[in-house]
Formats: C-alpha cells, sequence, structure tokens
C-alpha cells in the first residue's frame, strides 16, 4: 500500500526504505529486487538518498517501489499524488501506468480527482457520502497504452462531466437540485 503521505522512515535512505519491506516480512533483503525496483521508478543515483532530500514525487516513487518490493498481487494506492503539483501528479500518472504494465500488479487507486481516475483506470467506482456504498460504477473504453492525448479528446472530457454531474447530484441537498433545475 501507499499512501497520501509517503510514510518513509526519515532515518533510513531510499534503498532501505525500499528493501524495508523483506525485513519487516522477516525475508531476506532480495537486492536484485530492490535495485529493479529502484530503476524500475526511475531513481537511479537517489538509492542513498534520505526522504529530507527527496522531492514529492521522488518520496512517493519510493513509496509506491516500496509497495510493490514483495511483489504483491493487489496495489492500494491511496491518493498517492494528492498532495503533489499538477505536473508532477500528470508526470506519475504516465509513469504509474508503465509501471503497472511491467509488473503486471491489480490495483485499486484511490483519488478524489475525476480527471486522473478516468485517465488511469479501466473501470470507475464512485462511492455514496455516509454511509459510503458504491453509487456507481463506469467502464472506462479508452485502449491502453494511453497518453496526455487521451485528455484533449471530446470522449474524455463527457465522460468526466458525467461523473462529476454524479458526484454532484450526491453531494447537493434535494431541494437545491430542484431550485437548480
Amino acid at each position: 500500500m501507499a499512501f497520501q503521505d509517503h510514510a518513509l522512515l526519515p532515518w533510513l535512505n531510499a534503498w532501505d526504505n525500499i528493501a524495508l519491506s523483506f525485513r519487516i516480512a522477516a525475508q531476506k533483503v532480495d537486492e536484485d529486487r530492490v535495485r529493479s525496483l529502484v530503476e524500475l521508478v526511475g531513481l537511479e543515483g537517489f538509492e542513498q538518498a534520505r526522504p529530507k532530500h527527496l522531492s514529492g514525487g521522488m518520496k512517493q516513487r519510493v513509496a509506491i517501489a516500496k509497495a510493490l518490493a514483495l511483489a504483491p498481487d493487489i496495489l492500494l494506492l491511496d491518493e498517492p499524488f494528492g498532495s503533489l503539483d499538477a505536473v508532477t501528479r500528470r508526470r506519475l500518472n504516465l509513469e504509474l501506468q508503465a509501471i503497472w504494465v511491467e509488473q503486471s500488479v491489480t490495483t485499486v487507486l484511490i483519488t478524489h480527482s475525476v480527471d486522473e481516475a478516468v485517465f488511469m483506470a479501466d473501470r470507475v467506482y464512485v462511492l455514496s457520502p455516509r454511509p459510503g456504498r458504491v453509487s456507481l460504477v463506469r467502464e472506462i473504453p479508452f485502449p491502453r497504452p494511453r497518453d496526455r492525448k487521451l485528455t484533449l479528446i471530446p470522449e474524455f472530457h463527457a465522460l468526466t462531466d458525467d461523473l462529476h454531474v454524479a458526484l454532484d447530484t450526491q453531494a447537493t441537498p434535494p431541494d437545491v437540485l430542484g431550485e437548480l433545475e
């Protein structure tokens, strides 16, 4: 699992934060696996850097590598890019897709960004307000691999608009909806 807050140990460098997954599981550190993950997430040359010396995007890359270290069947990402600037967030969306292709791991991505959900997902689940329940499931029809050009086509905007309307309808009290119509 990778969180919005990278949850790295500040006294460990990037390499050791990734290797920590093995230690917690009481396994011998697979140095080849750690090395390949460092390369996969584009952190070559930063293996010895502590979190305070890494950018927000780099910290998230370490957190994702750490989550992938033990080759999980399911990767849980709880708003992993929520605290990043828009440019870094878009770049990491593209990089995360490349990681998924290489690692072939089922991923559950939690995000508040409708555009990000449509761009990244094969299926989007919209949750209702309290109590949280699945209120809508939308299959995403766009083929992979996806690139930034997808976000420019009318079909992408139509789908994100539909999802925004679904979310706005849930968040707006019924008496206000009547006044808006």
